[in-house]
């Protein structure tokens, strides 16, 4: 009787957007029957009211190009997508500001901000996703030397809660005010705080002058003590380093002009035109400029991203100093790596390349408790085939569970949002 009405209910506030999903087809996991797609925050908040009134969890979506990050959903009927909320309310060019809806394509804002004289400060891996999933994961991507942390852009949000409550944190100016700033808590809790619903984003400045650079090194020119040095300039936007094998596999990253070569090394320079000159000038006096085209950044977040089919993806963080024992230890298990050392964040890819998952999967985890081990690193799982035989929390390793727990409870209680996707709190109840 409650699985029928609670239907109703729902179909009584979305009608049309409220929709079966096609049959087989799963979700992290999961075969999910329904999905809701509210147009409005009005509706979005009825939906969450019907949801909190029948203890029904939900899976909160966007573009759904990150899910593989998250662990598998559980005991959920629903997928919610905030797709319905999109559109730019406004587009401020004067002061530099911008409201957007949660669903809106992350490339329309980039269109949308460059047509004012701005630019977006958001650049995860891939174009395809949406504003409320760039919040909802917080994922940056290589230009986050340049553009800083994603919630660093955010001036307010408007959320809803779990019980259908619509709130508001911050605004579109900044003011020393005191309390807690909300907005910073909700960005990269992969919805499972509340559910976003428009945000009030800061824009920055078009710069002068770019300027990409491309080198091979090895292991005697210190490249990670050079690649250090480089992200210190005041014009460093991009600095990363990948091991070779990664970077021949992408043709945006020019070809290494040292036969011998073990690591590419990739700056991005951006500000004034006296600012890059002088940093480029600075850098080539270090070392020789490969061919590079005017894509490599971009190119860097596809790689960034790439979705393993076999094996899986893993980002690391740690202190600077540890880098070139994490990256050595990593490359010997026989990960390809890529490396930002500012913020020190390394990534790394292994491939199941003989098709025995396995072994690859439980070699890789070996391999990662060791680095852990030898330079107090934390891990989280970023791709990982859906049908492991590794049933490992992909956050296990992360920095700052239980607090996250501790806030889950007492701002769901009731686990309605993203139930298990982010850590395991339902554990912690007895439903």
């Amino acid at each position: 009787m409650s699985e029928s009405l609670v239907l109703e209910k729902l179909s009584d506030v979305l009608g049309a957007s409220m929709s079966p999903m096609p049959a087989g087809q799963s979700v992290l996991g999961s075969a999910l029957p329904y999905r809701l797609e509210p147009d409005s925050g009005e509706k979005l908040s009825e939906v969450m009211r019907v949801l909190s009134a029948f203890e029904e969890s939900v899976l909160v979506t966007g573009g759904m190009t990150k899910l593989r990050g998250l662990n598998a959903v559980k005991e959920t009927r629903f997928q919610l997508s905030c797709c319905g909320l999109s559109g730019i309310d406004e587009c401020d060019a004067a002061d530099g500001v911008l409201l957007a809806r949660a669903g809106t394509p992350l490339r329309d804002l980039v269109k949308a901000t460059e047509e004012s004289g701005w630019v977006l400060p958001f650049d995860p891996p891939g174009d395809e996703g949406t504003v409320g999933g760039v919040l909802a994961t917080g994922m940056c991507g290589p230009r986050r030397l340049g553009f800083g942390a994603v919630r660093d852009s955010v001036l307010g949000l408007e959320t809803v809660l779990a019980n259908g409550d619509r709130t508001r944190c911050g605004a579109r100016v900044v003011k020393n005010v005191t309390g807690y700033d909300m907005a910073k808590l909700y960005v990269g809790s992969f919805g499972t705080l509340a559910v976003i619903e428009g945000a009030w984003l800061r824009l920055k400045p078009k710069p002068n002058s770019v300027v990409q650079w491309s080198s091979s090194l090895n292991d005697s020119d210190d490249p990670h003590g050079l690649a250090l040095a480089a992200s210190r300039r005041s014009s460093a936007r991009s600095v990363a380093l990948l091991s070779e094998d990664l970077a021949r596999e992408e043709p945006a990253f020019g070809e290494a002009t040292r036969s011998n070569s073990s690591w590419r090394l990739l700056v991005e320079f951006s500000g004034d035109r006296a600012a890059t000159r002088n940093d480029t000038d600075w850098l080539g006096q270090r070392t020789k400029s490969d061919s590079v085209g005017h894509e490599a950044i971009e190119a860097l977040g596809r790689v960034q991203g790439l979705d393993q089919k076999r094996g899986f993806r893993v980002r690391l963080h740690l202190l600077p100093s540890a880098l070139p024992k994490a990256c050595g230890l990593l490359r010997d298990a026989g990960f390809r790596v890529l490396a930002y050392p500012e913020p020190a964040v390394i990534y790394g890819f292994l491939d199941d390349r003989e098709g025995r998952e396995s072994e690859c999967l439980g070699f890789g985890f070996s391999a990662l408790e060791t680095v852990v081990e030898q330079t107090k690193a934390t891990w989280v799982i970023e791709s990982m085939p859906e049908a492991s035989p590794f049933a490992r929390d992909k956050f296990e390793m992360a920095s700052g569970v239980p607090l996250m727990n501790a806030l889950k409870l007492r701002f769901d209680p009731q686990l309605i949002l993203n139930r298990g996707c982010f850590f395991d709190s339902a554990s912690m109840v007895n439903k």
